[in-house]
């Protein structure tokens, strides 16, 4: 490929140069990636569900989207992201998806080696990101098509690798988390895009330096937000990416830098795990990885005769903590801070018929599905204290209870790990005064450039900006490619 990681990129004195640096190797960066090798989405003349959006898309209809104004093919559009460039992708892949229809898409893929920027994607392990680290056996929760990547349909893929299995392939609605980690990594090489990609790296430091000086005049090192940025600073933009490879036998190995114009921030948020904020929390009872409840029942630490497990929250991944909990006849005592019925519980909002183990859950929280002595549900209520005798307190709208417990799983949500931001790049989020998350207080992004507010050149996508969802994360991908391509184009010309 035209940017090759090896041969392309030039290396000296374990500086590698180049024009974007991406820092995550999963399903963002990896599309962001197909596209920033010269992948553009076309037009291909499907009749669109959308009469306005049909009309804007044959206006000059042999033009890329990349070269169009998203700005105004996105405006009027709606659905389920609050970012318009994601919705409008996925209004030209998926029309009409939300409403059941599996129209065909409206784009077209063409490879023009002109239209390459060299880039780097950086990982700490293959690509596919946290797919690789997720139990096997689950569903996942998106349907199958919309976990794709362009230019390569999971089903085509499928197809492809019936060959290694037993039986006839049968398309189905849903994809198994090791299918789709599978379909990842082998998307890299469908496409011609592996070269780009550095696995068993760890990022340690993201700084801008200005061109190549790197110290201020008192000889301290530059922090990324504490410049003033005018004109001439812009069009020098460089960022310094001080990498680490990781050696699988001995850990740490050697260090290298990348000098790159444009850093992506491509990491997702599911590093850290959020605590309560409540005393005891921190308690050696006190999980929030699903991982550590299936040890403990693998070993026999719990079983059915055990305390209750507690299970803290509504989301997915409590739900699979239930699940666990209950196919191993564990007692559980599920704690939810809102009401049961909330239309924002996103149990509440799954298809039965397309999600039966969720809604079998949803059904236990509302009492509608029974399991006397082995589930019991607590909305309204909230954790006031974990005692030392594994007795968690919880408060509701007309009582204080006191459980005891054999462990308590806190399944609340993650925060991005950026540690090799200045402050944990707290700076970037939306308000500047908490740390990021990415429903509450995502990085800060023009959504039509995906650039972040506050520091020219570092942009944002996926989670960390708000798009938990693989099926609208593709939008920052044209957004920020159309941006650099744009910039670079411009550039050529002053």
């Amino acid at each position: 490929m035209y940017n090759s990681f090896h041969n392309n990129l030039v290396k000296h004195q374990d500086v590698v140069t180049t024009d974007v640096a991406i820092i995550g190797n999963g399903p963002s960066a990896i599309c962001l990636s197909y596209l920033l090798s010269g992948n553009w989405p076309y037009y291909n003349g499907n009749p669109h569900p959308v009469p306005h959006l049909h009309q804007k898309l044959n206006e000059n209809p042999d033009i890329s989207i990349i070269e169009k104004d998203l700005e105004y093919l996105s405006d009027g559009l709606e659905g389920r992201s609050s970012n318009p460039v994601a919705l409008l992708y996925d209004a030209l892949h998926h029309p009409n998806a939300d409403l059941g229809s599996n129209a065909p898409s409206c784009l077209d893929w063409k490879y023009n080696r002109d239209n390459a920027i060299p880039h780097v994607v950086i990982g700490r392990g293959l690509p596919g990101g946290i797919w690789q680290d997720i139990d096997n056996s689950k569903l996942t929760l998106s349907l199958k098509n919309w976990m794709e990547m362009p230019g390569y349909s999971f089903d085509e893929w499928k197809q492809c690798n019936h060959k290694e299995e037993d039986g006839e392939y049968v398309p189905q609605e849903r994809a198994s988390f090791s299918d789709v980690f599978k379909y990842y990594t082998d998307y890299v090489d469908h496409v011609n895009i592996r070269d780009n990609f550095l696995s068993h790296v760890n990022v340690k430091s993201v700084r801008r330096i200005r061109g190549q000086r790197i110290n201020d005049e008192n000889g301290e090192s530059e922090s990324m937000f504490e410049v003033s940025y005018d004109m001439d600073r812009y069009s020098d933009n460089l960022f310094e990416v001080v990498c680490e490879q990781i050696d699988e036998v001995e850990g740490r190995g050697s260090e290298f830098k990348i000098h790159a114009r444009n850093v992506v921030l491509a990491t997702g948020t599911s590093d850290i795990p959020t605590r309560l904020g409540v005393p005891g929390d921190d308690k050696c009872y006190v999980k929030s990885d699903l991982e550590d409840l299936e040890l403990a029942i693998e070993k026999g630490h719990i079983n059915s005769e055990s305390d209750p497990v507690v299970i803290i929250g509504a989301g997915l991944t409590a739900a699979d903590a239930v699940l666990c909990a209950l196919n191993n006849n564990i007692p559980i005592v599920h704690i939810i801070r809102r009401d049961v019925r909330d239309s924002s519980i996103v149990l509440k909002q799954l298809l039965g018929s397309v999600y039966p183990e969720y809604s079998k859950v949803y059904k236990m929280m509302t009492g509608e599905m029974k399991y006397p002595g082995k589930y019991e549900c607590f909305d309204k209520q909230e954790v006031l204290e974990f005692k030392d005798d594994n007795t968690v307190v919880v408060t509701g709208p007309t009582e204080c209870r006191y459980v005891k417990t054999s462990a308590v799983m806190a399944m609340i949500g993650a925060k991005p790990k950026l540690s090799y931001l200045c402050c944990n790049g707290q700076s970037l989020a939306v308000n500047p005064k908490h740390s990021i998350t990415c429903k509450s207080n995502p990085i800060a992004i023009d959504y039509f450039t995906h650039e972040t507010a506050i520091s020219p050149g570092l942009f944002a996508m996926g989670p960390l900006v708000g798009d938990v969802f693989v099926r609208f994360l593709k939008g920052g991908a044209l957004a920020i490619t159309r941006h650099i391509r744009r910039r670079k184009y411009l550039q050529k010309d002053e």
